[in-house]
């Protein structure tokens, strides 16, 4: 009874749930409450498209329309008659349009339905809200009685539906008799009742039997089962042979497990310790004598395929390695190659010109430094000697020199054996820019520099090259995430354009992407804030470019 009860409840509620969803729809209340005519026409379609789908969706919907105080039906599919909705308009109007009333289902005097009316209010109004409408959603009363129908057995004798005041709305299977005053029902034979207040009553002769009550909701009725206490006497002679059938049952089950035990889970058994833990080669050797062997084999089979399958995406997985390590430097080579060269050239070169004529050498110095810079950055091998890296940062300083002055030294301390070794093109410059821009610029006093060194490793076998500043420096906690910063694997390309880190970062990746991850190669800082910034570069030794 009590799945029952829920179908029936999951029911109303859905039925409610689709009332309410139409009063309070905007398109509804804007019909009702809209002054402008035009608006008012807009919104049937929308109605109209709202109430179809409501129909088409739930086959157990007879009908769906809103109904004005002028008896005005909005909208109404015909497949009721008339009469029924004049029975709605008429005798319910209290139910439609009371200061009281409120969201509800009736039931309608034809015995085949009922309905569910959901009040629509102006939200404009400013007293009480003001009802204008209502929506009606007209239900076949199948909906509900075939679930009371299916409730028949030989435990449930009958099932009756009362509605809110009290009438028999529907009523399943048959012989009982209604004792309003008792406010329950007595089987026509001997038994007891539990009524609505929990008591009890007693009949006579027949089989003995109850009456259970249930409330169901949202729909305010209720339900009523006559259960019974015991099978009925006429079934009796079925109880020995039942008896017997539960017994041979039993044996066969009991049986039927031993064989399983001997034939198939104690041989499974000995399968799972075989392969438990994964052995390094799949040998199984186990022989059963029956149809596991069929099994095993089959197993083995896999196993072997799985071996090999394991091997084959081994070496997919190195080839996945090897093609992002392509993607990685073929990224590398879209930085450098993101700028039109000519376009920039010819441009410089115009700029120049122009400066010349004028005679704003300043000018012209600068168009010319920035040509060979950029020419230096984007054509040639990816690796050049450090004095070619020395001449670019001479370059870079005179534009800054025009800019800024005498306002910072810039001293290069590079032993000559030092300046024919290999290093990646482009790395020194976006230092030195790095270390003005971020450590000198922002500082107002004297005796500012920026100091170039060259130097073996304790060990002999790598280049340190620094770049030092006695500008602003960091602080603990910025020194901390720069180095966390340069510890990451991926290119920061979408960091913040404005962080002092993002140059050091880029440097650094580009450095280990040319030269390996392995060996330390790359960039390391220690920096006094206020006092000095020191960037070291970590290079392999090599006495030569490659200019492969």
């Amino acid at each position: 009874t009590g799945v029952i009860n829920e179908s029936i409840e999951k029911f109303g509620g859905d039925i409610a749930k689709r009332g309410d969803m139409i009063a309070q729809n905007s398109a509804v209340i804007d019909y009702f409450t809209s002054d402008d005519l035009q608006s008012r026409m807009a919104s049937i379609k929308s109605i109209r498209l709202l109430m179809t789908y409501m129909l088409n969706d739930q086959s157990e919907i007879a009908d769906v329309a809103v109904i004005d105080r002028n008896d005005t039906i909005l909208y109404h599919t015909n497949q009721v008659d008339s009469v029924l909705w004049l029975y709605l308009t008429s005798v319910h109007r209290e139910d439609f349009f009371g200061e009281a009333a409120q969201a509800r289902f009736i039931t309608l005097n034809d015995g085949e339905r009922f309905a569910y009316l959901s009040p629509v209010y102006d939200p404009k109004s400013p007293t009480a809200r003001k009802r204008v409408a209502t929506c009606v959603i007209l239900c076949r009363s199948s909906a509900v009685t075939r679930f009371l129908d299916q409730a028949l057995d030989m435990y449930i004798r009958g099932a009756r539906l009362y509605d809110g005041s009290g009438e028999m709305i529907y009523m399943a299977g048959g012989g009982e008799t209604d004792d309003a005053a008792s406010g329950g029902k007595q089987w026509s034979g001997s038994g007891e009742t539990t009524t609505g207040n929990g008591e009890t009553a007693t009949g006579s002769g027949g089989a003995a039997g109850r009456v259970l009550t249930y409330a169901v909701n949202p729909f305010g009725w209720r339900i009523e089962y006559d259960i019974a206490d015991a099978i009925d006497p006429r079934l009796d002679f079925l109880s020995p042979a039942i008896l017997f059938q539960a017994a041979v049952s039993l044996m066969m089950l009991v049986i039927t497990a031993g064989i399983l035990q001997r034939s198939l889970f104690r041989p499974l058994g000995m399968l799972i310790r075989k392969l438990s833990p994964p052995p390094r080669s799949y040998e199984l050797t186990l022989r059963f004598g029956n149809e596991l062997d069929t099994i095993v084999r089959t197993i083995y089979e896999l196993l072997r395929q799985l071996e090999a399958d394991t091997e084959i995406k081994v070496a997919n997985e190195r080839k996945i390695l090897e093609l992002q390590l392509l993607v990685q430097q073929a990224e590398f080579s879209a930085l450098q190659s993101q700028i039109n060269p000519h376009f920039l050239y010819n441009t410089l070169e115009c700029i120049r010109s122009i400066s010349l004529f004028y005679n704003v050498n300043e000018v012209a110095q600068i168009a010319s430094s920035m040509a060979e810079m950029f020419r230096y950055s984007i054509k040639g091998a990816p690796y050049v000697q450090l004095w070619q890296e020395l001449d670019i940062v001479e370059h870079y300083m005179r534009i800054l020199k025009i800019r800024f002055g005498d306002r910072f030294l810039l001293i290069v301390e590079i032993p000559e054996i030092y300046r024919e070794l290999t290093l990646p093109r482009m790395v020194l410059q976006p230092l030195i820019e790095n270390a003005i821009y971020h450590g000198l610029e922002p500082v107002e006093r004297d005796g500012l520099f920026i100091r170039i060194e060259a130097a073996m490793s304790e060990c002999g076998d790598a280049l340190l090259l620094s770049v030092e500043d006695n500008g602003l420096g960091f602080d603990d906690a910025a020194l901390l995430e720069v180095r966390a910063l340069l510890e990451r694997s991926d290119l920061v390309l979408n960091a913040d354009k404005a962080h002092r880190a993002v140059g050091l970062c880029n440097i650094n990746q580009r450095v280990k992407y040319m030269i390996g991850q392995g060996g330390g190669f790359g960039l390391t800082i220690a920096s006094t804030p206020n006092t000095r910034t020191v960037v070291t570069l970590r290079l392999p030794i090599v006495e030569q470019p490659d200019r492969g």
